[in-house]
């Protein structure tokens, strides 16, 4: 009954303070319009404070796989490279083609100007970050491979922040931990998860943590963790709670050099206290006043891109593909108070197609949610279009998700909701429903979580899902290491078994292995529709059972089976390498009810190299040079790729690339040439607007069954983003 009262006073709370914002009414009236354009392969960018700089974490709406960084020197521009997955290319998410800047908090002080993604190799999308000076950055993957961080050693800005932080808790925390890492690697880790949650504003897990190495230290160790206990306290305006922590750390430590500090805090609080009630003249706001008040963040970015294509087969006339004005609009908006955090995203697009007048306005938001955490209590639920790649679920749905930590180990989840139709993103897919619930489990044993699902969905009346499974993940220095089983109980079939590692063999070299075996497509019974010339699965239930359904869905789906690994290896600070072989095997489908049935494949095999340099030329430039080899069932394909990128000056940027494919098909003669040479121009007119120029020519030359084929083609895209 508590959870649930608590969940109604997050609800409470949060509507009517948005109801006093004007983007409040924006956002739901954009949120009944028509048809979706795109959807956003990363979900939010958040920057984290650290004690050498700053950490950016990117969170994806669908999984990506982190494969290495460059350079590994200090430098303006960093390339993070990452791979797909099979998971990844079965949710239908059209942004992972794209290229789209990322947008994050401008008010949080960092060196950061800009944020890319880039999806143009759709199997190998890159990140690019850009700083105003040269840094060095060490990248990493999150425990469940859903986020890259970017930890970013920036000593003006942790100096910035040092200062800052000393002045509230006098001595480095960083030394304490150092100190502490000689008697106990364990408290050490907890304090400088502590320091962590500080930074965060998460003040009732400081206190937690901090309570802890109190009680299990000594020294002046015990005595700092006393001291940041009232901090905490503080800042999380538990006054009562604060001075009893302050007046203890002056009865057990008088003499100590922090007792002037803490005994100047503590007279501070008691004199608020007894403040007069008439004031007489107005005063600057204390940090405690302002802790008292409602804090806002608000950033975000608007867009707009003309896009143009346009292509001629040898002696016919020219054909114009597309001409679209797109204009794009995302935004993040937070309000907190203590232990009350509320907020919303909305990422969506307007495009005016200048070829269909019909077609000419569409509009609907990717992802709206809104959702609120009451941090004391381990509360969180969030409402809205949303994307999740766990406990089961399979990407973005309209719904909601509801989170509890029982303590700092287990939490506990509820998931309900309608999947999104992408044959019909316009409206919510009420004839799909699902509902699931999931226990996380963390840091029992130093370095594993856990996580264990149940899930279950329903295809109009007929039962189309219901599955259980769960994650292992392992994180330590020089590895990670993540399983994922989902087994449906209701079919009584492994649907997914995916295990990912990392290793880091020395500083030089580093190893990833991928196993994945799976249904392909996730076995559902909604999967008897395919070739029955219906589009959804009540139009067969007056003609099938369910039992004859499901054995229909069987017949649909197929087994698939793919390993890879790819080893990274640094030259020197400027040059690397990335070799990867990858074998796969797509299974066969089964003849049934006039449908035939499609042959399993060969074993399949792709080879790759990639080589990644640095100030080849240039101070400032990166050049990509990549070739993959695809030797499959039905053809083999040869791809060259190019891609240089270097600046004229710190407003300025040229990136020119080259494709080449070459497919030879293994059953006849049939073979295709394509040549795209590609121009992108950047041009930075202040730190928060950009114009963009993107300019590519495509030649095809094809053969087939003996017949020659010549196509060419150009695309112009034209455009600028503004952030705030």
């Amino acid at each position: 009954m508590n959870f649930i009262l608590n969940l109604g006073k997050i609800l409470f709370l949060f509507l009517p303070l948005l109801a006093k914002q004007r983007w409040f009414y924006i956002v739901l009236t954009l949120g009944f319009t028509s048809q979706i354009v795109h959807a956003q392969i990363v979900d939010n960018v958040e920057i984290i404070p650290t004690s050498q700089g700053y950490e950016i974490e990117i969170h994806f709406t669908s999984p990506l796989r982190y494969q290495n960084y460059a350079p590994i020197v200090a430098s303006k521009t960093l390339d993070i490279f990452l791979k797909t997955d099979t998971r990844t290319s079965q949710v239908g998410y059209e942004g992972l083609n794209e290229r789209v800047d990322l947008s994050w908090d401008i008010s949080i002080p960092t060196a950061l100007v800009e944020l890319t993604y880039d999806g143009e190799l759709v199997d190998n999308p890159r990140i690019t970050a850009r700083f105003k000076r040269a840094l060095r950055s060490n990248v990493r993957a999150s425990a469940d491979f859903r986020s890259i961080i970017i930890a970013v050693i920036d000593p003006q800005v942790a100096n910035q922040q040092a200062t800052e932080q000393k002045q509230d808790t006098g001595t480095s925390i960083d030394l304490l931990i150092a100190t502490l890492k000689d008697k106990s690697v364990v408290l050490a880790k907890i304090l400088s998860d502590a320091n962590q949650s500080m930074l965060d504003k998460d003040y009732s897990k400081a206190v937690r943590l901090l309570s802890k190495v109190r009680d299990e230290s000594d020294g002046e160790v015990q005595q700092r963790a006393q001291e940041l206990i009232g901090v905490s306290r503080e800042l999380n305006e538990q006054l009562a709670q604060a001075k009893a922590e302050y007046t203890r750390y002056l009865e057990d430590y008088p003499s100590s050099e922090g007792a002037p500090r803490v005994k100047q805090r503590l007279d501070a609080m008691l004199t608020a206290a007894q403040a007069p009630k008439q004031r007489l003249r107005a005063a600057k706001p204390s940090k405690i006043t302002n802790d008292n008040e409602w804090q806002s963040q608000f950033y975000g970015s608007f867009a707009q891109t003309y896009y143009r294509d346009e292509t001629s087969q040898q002696d016919q006339p020219s054909q114009l593909l597309r001409s679209n004005l797109n204009n794009d609009l995302d935004f993040v908006a937070k309000v907190s108070k203590g232990d009350i955090e509320l907020g919303s995203q909305f990422v969506g697009s307007y495009r005016k197609d200048f070829m269909d007048q019909a077609k000419g306005n569409e509009f609907i938001p990717s992802i709206l949610y809104f959702d609120g955490k009451l941090k004391e209590q381990g509360l969180y639920a969030r409402v809205g279009r949303q994307s999740f790649n766990s406990a089961g679920i399979l990407g973005r749905f309209d719904g909601a998700r509801l989170a509890y930590d029982i303590n700092d180990h287990y939490r506990i989840n509820a998931v309900m909701g309608y999947p999104i139709n992408y044959s019909d993103k316009s409206t919510i897919n009420s004839d799909v429903s699902f509902q699931g619930f999931s226990v996380d489990i963390q840091s029992i044993w130093t370095g594993w979580d856990f996580n264990t699902f149940y899930i279950s969905q329903q295809n109009y009346q007929v039962k189309d899902r219901e599955a259980i499974g769960g994650e292992i993940r392992y994180r330590d220095e020089d590895k990670s290491l993540f399983t994922l089983i989902d087994y449906d109980i209701l079919f009584n079939d492994l649907n997914i078994f995916l295990f990912i590692g990392n290793w880091s063999l020395n500083e030089n070299n580093n190893i990833n292995l991928v196993v994945d075996y799976r249904n392909s497509p996730i076995l559902t019974t909604n999967n008897a529709i395919q070739g029955q010339g219906v589009s959804s699965l009540d139009q067969l239930l007056e003609r099938y059972t369910e039992d004859e359904l499901q054995q229909l869905a069987r017949d649909r789906t197929a087994k698939t089976q793919s390993v890879s690994t790819s080893l990274t290896h640094e030259f020197n600070q400027a040059w690397q390498i990335v070799g990867e072989l990858t074998y796969s095997k797509y299974g066969e489908t089964l003849a049934s009810e006039g449908i035939e049935a499609y042959p399993a494949s060969d074993n399949e095999f792709m080879y790759s190299l990639q080589l990644v340099g640095n100030k080849v030329a240039f101070d400032t430039d990166t050049m990509i040079v990549s070739w993959r080899y695809s030797d499959l069932t039905r053809s083999t394909t040869q791809s060259l790729n190019s891609n240089w990128r270097f600046n004229i000056n710190s407003e300025f940027r040229v990136n020119p690339r080259l494709r080449i494919d070459y497919r030879k098909s293994k059953l006849n003669d049939d073979e295709r040439w394509m040549y795209r040479p590609y121009m992108r121009l950047d041009y930075r007119y202040e730190k928060w607007l950009k114009f963009e120029f993107d300019f590519g020519y495509e030649w095809l030359d094809e053969t087939f069954s003996g017949l020659s084929r010549k196509t060419t083609g150009y695309f112009i895209n034209v455009g600028y983003r503004a952030q705030f």
